[in-house]
């Protein structure tokens, strides 16, 4: 919220923001708006803090970076990037890029897993504890990334959680670990 206020936009939590239809007719809750000739950014209040922060630098991203005319209305992003068009994309990528820098979760992820690329095996799933599902539970990539940005312990010390870390949601923090190879997908 802070660089949108010393770029000189008025931010507002709002309730209900509205929805909006997809190509496929799907209707989605609208996120955020912004208003570039009013200079006001309006975040929807139903939504956790973590997709509000997310939400608030995508509009940041709109703010700088693309020549919106009139008001532009945002809805959640389920995380399926090839769905949303190239401004879209390119917003959450500043976002993700903004809010969860390369260097610095990096240094976090390694400080709590030890040396990346983590490598899904008995030892690391061990070290998990009561984190893991019950059974041979063998995760996808993006599976193993969403445990991860949201445990608490590993190898018996705790710690806060990645995604508490960066204030931003389980699934942004794991889309992240992800696109920096934090996890290697060739041993999940």
């Amino acid at each position: 919220v802070a660089p949108l206020q010393f770029l000189g936009y008025d931010v507002e939590i709002h309730g209900a923001l509205g929805h909006m239809q997809d190509s496929d007719r799907h209707a989605s809750k609208v996120a955020g708006l912004i208003d570039k000739k009013s200079r006001k950014v309006l975040l929807s209040s139903g939504f956790p803090i973590q997709v509000r922060n997310f939400t608030a630098a995508h509009e940041l991203a709109h703010a700088v970076m693309h020549d919106i005319r009139g008001m532009h209305r945002d809805r959640e992003t389920n995380g399926l990037l090839s769905h949303r068009d190239g401004i879209e994309r390119e917003a959450d990528l500043f976002a993700s890029l903004f809010l969860m820098p390369n260097k610095l979760v990096q240094q976090a992820f390694e400080s709590r897993f030890g040396v990346s690329p983590f490598q899904w095996n008995e030892e690391t799933r061990f070290a998990l504890g009561g984190s893991i599902p019950h059974g041979r539970w063998q995760p996808t990539a993006r599976e193993l990334c969403r445990l991860l940005s949201s445990t608490a312990r590993f190898n018996g010390v705790s710690f806060i959680p990645l995604s508490k870390l960066f204030r931003v949601s389980d699934l942004a923090m794991s889309i992240r670990l992800e696109e920096l190879q934090l996890v290697s997908p060739s041993h999940v």
